[in-house]
């Protein structure tokens, strides 16, 4: 009898099943400041332009200044040398400033980059006075 005394009586306080009722879910929405294509658009037009207009002829004289002193010399006597000549594909160009394919990938890049930061910064409230989520 005292044995089970013991095994009815407890120390902890009953424990209630509450009824199951579904989870609260929230919803989060990421929005931009700004249309995302616009900034990317605007970050790269406008790095596009500051490496034709701003920085190409700075770095053009600064190739021709080097150019002397830039490289081996070849005789083109030898078959290896022939081979030491750039792609014309690459640096012929129509542009009057010289402006070449590869220079316009490398200043697209960066203008892609830029317009990336801009999107994050206008997105995540870190510029003051444009509108975040």
């Amino acid at each position: 009898m005292a044995s089970a005394l013991c095994n009815k009586m407890s120390l902890r306080a009953p424990v209630r099943v509450a009824a199951s009722r579904p989870a609260r879910t929230t919803r989060v929405v990421t929005r931009a400041g700004l249309e995302p294509y616009l900034q990317v658009c605007s970050g790269t037009a406008i790095m596009l332009a500051l490496g034709r207009f701003a920085f190409m002829p700075l770095h053009r004289r600064d190739l021709r200044n080097s150019a002397a002193a830039a490289g081996p010399k070849t005789t083109g006597d030898t078959y290896f040398d022939s081979l030491q000549q750039e792609a014309s594909f690459i640096t012929s160009t129509n542009d009057p400033a010289g402006f070449t394919l590869i220079d316009t990938m490398a200043w697209g890049a960066l203008g892609h980059a830029l317009g990336f930061a801009i999107l994050a910064a206008t997105s995540s409230g870190v510029i003051p006075g444009v509108a975040g989520p």
